[in-house]
């Protein structure tokens, strides 16, 4: 327990309201389309991402995969648009 010798501006009672300061920006808000947009097209589906991991694939297959963790060898193509 608390002896005499203890400080207690370092004790918070259990009924004291602490402020836990400024809200943090939510980095993942970009807007309500902007967000609604990213579900019908991700960002993991986007050429840029494609050309990305297209990229990893064939370095992945010029170097010994077995003491890397490369992904496995598939072919990669954009989604079908129904």
């Amino acid at each position: 327990g608390m002896t005499a010798d203890d400080s207690s501006s370092d004790v918070i009672a259990d009924d004291a309201i602490v402020d836990p300061g400024p809200m943090p920006e939510n980095i993942y808000n970009k807007g309500i389309i902007a967000n609604f947009l990213e579900v019908l097209f991700p960002l993991s589906m986007q050429d840029e991402a494609i050309e990305r991991l297209r990229a990893s694939l064939r370095e992945c297959s010029n170097k010994d995969s077995s003491k890397q963790n490369c992904p496995p060898a598939e072919k990669v193509s954009k989604p079908k648009v129904i």
